[in-house]
């Protein structure tokens, strides 16, 4: 469940996305599918051209001596969805443009490890006033950047296969 602050960061960034004349697909907001989450989530990678994964936190885990026999707890953490390590993955093994974005605070983990992965991770401060993160250079810059990739992916698989005439190279 999202808080008002997460909320609101997502429609900015709907906003972004369709400002950018590009068509934010989201499950199950904008597109509903008979099968298991985990299928319409592949249904989804195949048929897109880009992907924006956005790690918010979601459960506070508090580790305890109890939960853990023997070792030392981890200090507390947020933690973000299960799907998130899934959908990023689907979405680098299918080639797609990947923007990911992690609010502060959230762990570091899977995907979302920037020393693992290979492509850039740019984090949201939810204590901060939206203006300040989508006015940043860095924000913009990646997201320009992004938008590229997704509309020269998108012009690579929907040119036709065979020339009408010479104008058409």
């Amino acid at each position: 469940m999202l808080n008002t602050t997460q909320t609101r960061f997502l429609n900015r960034l709907i906003d972004e996305i369709e400002r950018a004349l590009l068509f934010p697909r989201t499950l199950p907001d904008t597109e509903q599918y008979p099968n298991k989450t985990i299928t319409s989530v592949r249904r989804m990678i195949l048929s897109s051209y880009g992907l924006i994964a956005v790690n918010m936190q979601q459960v506070f885990a508090n580790y305890t001596m109890t939960n853990i026999p023997g070792g030392t707890p981890p200090p507390s953490s947020w933690e973000g969805a299960p799907f998130l390590q899934i959908e990023p993955s689907m979405g680098y093994q299918r080639g797609l443009p990947l923007l990911l974005i992690k609010e502060s605070g959230v762990n570091s983990i899977g995907i979302w490890n920037p020393s693992v992965v290979p492509f850039f991770i740019i984090e949201w401060d939810s204590t901060k006033p939206l203006d300040e993160f989508f006015d940043r250079v860095e924000w913009r810059e990646i997201f320009q950047n992004w938008v590229a990739q997704v509309r020269n992916g998108y012009f690579i698989q929907t040119q036709p296969s065979y020339r009408y005439g010479p104008d058409d190279l």
